[in-house]
C-alpha cells in the first residue's frame, strides 16, 4: 500500500507552503488532504479553488453540506463523510427543507453518476 506523507506548512513543498499557511489561518486546522495534496501544489491549489468557488455559490451552508453529502455518499467515501461532520448540518436524520433540494439532489447524482465530466461520454 502506498504511504502519504500528510504535509503541513512548514514541510510542504515550496509551493505549498503558502497556500497551507493561509489554510491553518483560515481554517484553524490543515485537513489532511490538503497536507496530502500539497506534494503536488497545483493538486492543493485546484482543490482550494474549488472549495472556494462552491462558497461563493448561491448555496446555503446546508445546501453545500448536501452537495457535499450525496457526492461523498454517492462514491460511498467513509473518509470524507467523516471530514465534513464537525461542521454545521443536520445529522439527526430530519430532512433538509430547501426549495432547491430537490434539483440538487438530481443534479449530484448526475455529476456523480458522468464522474464530473459534464457530458454524457463520462
Amino acid at each position: 500500500m502506498t504511504t502519504f506523507i500528510i504535509h503541513n506548512a512548514n514541510s510542504a513543498p515550496a509551493g505549498s507552503k503558502e497556500l497551507l499557511g493561509a489554510t491553518q489561518r483560515r481554517k484553524g486546522l490543515i485537513p489532511n488532504l490538503y497536507g496530502v495534496l500539497a506534494e503536488a501544489p497545483i493538486a492543493v491549489e485546484a482543490y482550494d479553488a474549488l472549495g472556494s468557488l462552491l462558497m461563493r455559490s448561491s448555496f446555503t451552508p446546508t445546501e453545500r453540506h448536501v452537495v457535499w453529502f450525496t457526492i461523498n455518499a454517492y462514491h460511498d467515501c467513509h473518509y470524507c463523510m467523516a471530514a465534513h461532520i464537525p461542521f454545521p448540518a443536520p445529522r439527526d436524520g430530519r430532512e433538509i427543507k430547501s426549495p432547491r433540494k430537490g434539483v440538487m439532489d438530481y443534479w449530484n447524482a448526475a455529476m456523480a453518476d458522468l464522474a464530473g465530466t459534464g457530458d454524457e461520454a463520462g
